[in-house]
């Protein structure tokens, strides 16, 4: 895969469904990233409760730990952990900046699957997701850039 890596954040949460909740429980940990031809979620396999359980049985060291990455290198590999993706911008619907009741922001995605049927993410951070509306920007453009 030979994109240009448009932007990306760390220790993202990922809910299924168009609202953030307020536990984790059922969420999917990861890095979210943005290419000139994907959105992608590079998922660590579990939630912030399996990386702290996961990361003190081996000493500190994750699976699918992407922090030493260089911009141009991601380890594609973590696309093979549960919860990961890789959507084609084609099938981005809309990428839009949204609140929970206790206004913390977060990045609410409608995509389409290879079959057409629809589906919905949550994302952001422990505490919010920084630049939401820089994020919500950027996939905007980046898939207006694949129309022209």
């Amino acid at each position: 895969m030979d994109e240009t890596v448009v932007r990306s954040e760390t220790e993202v949460y990922r809910w299924d469904g168009p609202r953030a909740k307020t536990t984790i429980s059922g969420t999917m940990l990861g890095t979210l990233v943005l290419t000139d031809r994907h959105l992608l979620f590079l998922s660590t396999g579990g939630n912030d409760l399996g990386r702290r359980l996961r990361s003190a049985a081996i000493g500190g060291a994750l699976a699918g730990d992407l922090a030493g990455r260089t911009t141009g290198g991601l380890d594609l590999q973590a696309l093979d952990n549960p919860g990961s993706f890789a959507i084609p911008l084609e099938q981005v619907d809309e990428a839009r900046m949204a609140s929970r009741w206790d206004r913390t922001k977060y990045l609410a995605v409608r995509l389409r699957d290879g079959d057409g049927a629809p589906f919905e993410f949550a994302l952001m951070r422990k505490m919010g997701m920084p630049d939401v509306t820089g994020w919500a920007r950027s996939v905007e453009v980046a898939r207006s850039a694949l129309r022209t």
